[in-house]
């Protein structure tokens, strides 16, 4: 089985914000890497492209999705106008679309995360967001998953205090859902830092040279005609963010990319 994560807006879309924890995209870009953490304990997981909006891509750009098995949509939700926080919980709902025939996995997202941090359970409700009606439409099964609000201090202390707890549950609940095994060999993830784009070797020469002409070690990835920049790769996800931000403040586009490698 593959499982795939989709991060909600980015690319100068923030999405929602919460005076105190932040905004949505930055939020959904922080669980991901927990959730692909513990997700890859049972079945391959990749993160889709985060420097990328996904909704604004696939509205004029054709994407196949073909090879996944299940494709999760990450966002916080927001309406709540609860900044101070009240002491009671806004909640966490799973969305699918229409023509989904189950939500048993929707379901037991909802009641773990309920039961484990007593965010309130609003349940899973139904709609065609573009989305997942778009990877739905590929004959895959697909969910936005409302992390909390993110305008309700009660729900996001929940998350913020407790990130990596909230998503190794969130994605054990995604695989009892499925009724998969825990593997005996957990891979490793590796988070690398890609700059500037896919690009021909002479681009990515030229680029290479510059990067290292401001101090950053790069070395040039090659599959067929296809080549890129990598300037670094972590197991640990800030180690990659940081370097990303670094960049960023040098003039440099980058992204971070993952991969699965097999413990021996």
């Amino acid at each position: 089985m593959k499982f795939g994560i989709i991060c909600g807006h980015g690319n100068g879309d923030p999405g929602a914000s919460s005076t105190v924890y932040g905004t949505e995209a930055n939020m959904v870009r922080q669980l991901a890497p927990f959730i692909q953490r513990y997700l890859v304990n049972y079945a391959d997981t990749v993160i889709f492209d985060t420097s990328r909006n996904w909704y604004e891509f696939l509205k004029t750009n054709s994407y196949s999705f073909s090879g996944f098995d299940y494709i999760i949509e990450l966002h916080g939700n927001a309406g709540a106008h609860d900044q101070s926080g009240n002491g009671v919980t806004t909640g966490i709902e799973v969305w699918v679309t229409s023509s989904e025939e189950g939500i048993t996995v929707e379901q037991n997202i909802c009641t773990k995360i309920s039961d484990t941090f007593g965010m309130k359970n609003r349940g899973v409700k139904v709609t065609d967001f573009f989305v997942i009606r778009t990877i739905k439409d590929q004959g895959i099964s697909s969910c936005l998953i409302e992390n909390g609000f993110i305008d309700d201090k009660d729900d996001m202390k929940i998350i913020f205090s407790n990130m990596e707890g909230y998503c190794k549950t969130l994605a054990e609940a995604i695989a009892e859902g499925f009724g998969l095994k825990r593997s005996t060999v957990s891979p490793i993830i590796m988070y690398c830092v890609q700059c500037g784009p896919i690009c021909t070797e002479e681009e990515a020469n030229e680029l290479s040279e510059e990067l290292k002409d401001n101090g950053y070690n790069t070395y040039i990835v090659t599959s067929g005609d296809d080549h890129y920049v990598q300037a670094g790769a972590y197991t640990v996800f800030s180690n990659a963010e940081s370097l990303v931000k670094k960049l960023a403040e040098d003039g440099f586009d980058a992204k971070i990319t993952t991969k699965q490698l097999q413990k021996k």
